[in-house]
């Protein structure tokens, strides 16, 4: 199943590598903070309404709390009188990303160096994957299909993407002949004019004394 959106906020905390390392090999984290994480718990609910799931970013917090170890989609943010139980899931490794790189949610300034609390809700960084959608989907066999001139049959949204491309690129070249030559063929009509450019501006240079060379 694939992984779901990520919301535009996500969650900052901080483990020994080596936990995280472990959990990573695991397939899954979990857990117990002695803090509730109740903003946590809300944006995790606001996520799931809009079917997006919530970010886990993890530092280094047994040596270096400024670098980043992984990150992973939050399962379970569990409220208790004694703090949260924390679940994660489909965790992945982070290399040369730092914890100041991330913004806080509310001040949209850096984490601080000398950042102690035990977690924070921070924008999701651009590291990340976001909830742009991919740039092409399962052909629908409802979709009428789009033939080319240059030999291309399909449908779908990767259609009409290269059909919008194609409209694009067509605006700009100059004349039939460079039409020609893009799509490796001759468009009707478009060789003859060609042919006769090229002799009016034979004519042109005869005209003008311009050496011509021989074919």
């Amino acid at each position: 199943m694939p992984d779901p959106s990520l919301f535009r906020y996500a969650v900052y905390t901080t483990l020994a590598a080596t936990r995280f390392n472990q959990a990573l090999d695991a397939g899954s984290l979990t857990f117990h903070e002695g803090k509730r994480w109740t903003s946590a718990a809300h944006i995790i609910h606001e996520a799931r309404a809009q079917n997006e799931g919530v970010a886990l970013l993890v530092s280094d917090g047994a040596y270096d709390c400024s670098n980043l170890v992984g990150w992973g989609l939050l399962d379970e943010i569990q409220l208790s009188d004694d703090g949260t139980l924390v679940r994660a899931g489909e965790l992945k490794p982070l290399q040369g990303h730092r914890t100041q790189d991330l913004l806080l949610r509310d001040s949209g300034q850096p984490i601080a160096p000398d950042f102690i609390r035990p977690y924070a809700l921070i924008h999701r960084p651009d590291f990340l994957p976001g909830n742009s959608p991919p740039l092409l989907r399962p052909a629908d066999p409802r979709d009428p299909p789009t033939v080319f001139s240059f030999g291309y049959e399909g449908c779908g949204s990767g259609t009409a993407r290269l059909v919008a491309a194609a409209r694009l690129h067509t605006q700009d070249l100059r004349d039939d002949c460079a039409l020609t030559r893009v799509l490796g063929e001759t468009a009707p009509g478009a060789r003859q004019r060609c042919n006769e450019r090229a002799e009016d501006d034979r004519s042109r240079e005869e005209t003008l004394g311009v050496p011509q060379r021989e074919h």
